[in-house]
């Protein structure tokens, strides 16, 4: 937001108004901007990417659900290899694979356009993951910046971008309870 400071108009004495064409002297207003910097949503988003696609790089898997409950499945569906655990088998079936099958979309959509190695496609997978979760970063940002300020806003930005639990959870983590953050 922009503050108007203006300044009254001042008579001037009769001896200085000879010298002068007016005997008024008026000053422009003073226009200052009191509304901090803050990075643009553009800007936002390739911080983010840049940060969730270094997590998906480096980060490693620190769970051992996620790898038997959700990647060894994944692993089954795009490529017809892999365990099987308990809670996916025909006889108990307590979980779905409709969780599994929407994270196998990169994974096919990456073995149909490039070669179907399986490790580029765990990557890619992982990044598709650090994508998603960075757009909803963005969009976290520019509602912190909206209702708390420009301020606010670029604590908010450098947390999201520095933080270790984000760096772990936004593409190391296939858990179902880790997307609901998003």
């Amino acid at each position: 937001m922009s503050e108007t400071k203006s300044v009254k108009s001042r008579k001037v004495p009769k001896k200085d108004a000879e010298n002068t064409s007016a005997a008024i002297v008026s000053e422009k207003p003073v226009v200052r901007n009191t509304q901090c910097w803050s990075p643009e949503p553009s800007t936002a988003i390739k911080l983010l990417w840049s940060a969730r696609f270094c997590a998906a790089l480096l980060s490693n898997i620190t769970d051992c659900d996620e790898t038997f409950n959700y990647w060894e499945p994944l692993h089954y569906v795009l490529f017809g290899k892999g365990f099987q655990t308990w809670e996916y088998s025909p006889t108990y079936a307590i979980r779905s694979y409709a969780y599994i099958l929407l994270h196998s979309l990169p994974g096919h959509l990456h073995s149909l356009l490039l070669q179907a190695n399986r490790v580029l496609v765990f990557y890619f997978i992982r990044c598709v993951l650090g994508m998603i979760c960075a757009l909803c970063e963005v969009y976290f940002y520019r509602g912190v910046c909206k209702a708390f300020g420009a301020n606010i806003g670029r604590f908010a930005l450098l947390f999201l971008l520095l933080s270790t639990g984000m760096f772990i959870s936004s593409t190391g983590r296939f858990l179902f309870n880790s997307n609901l953050i998003i």
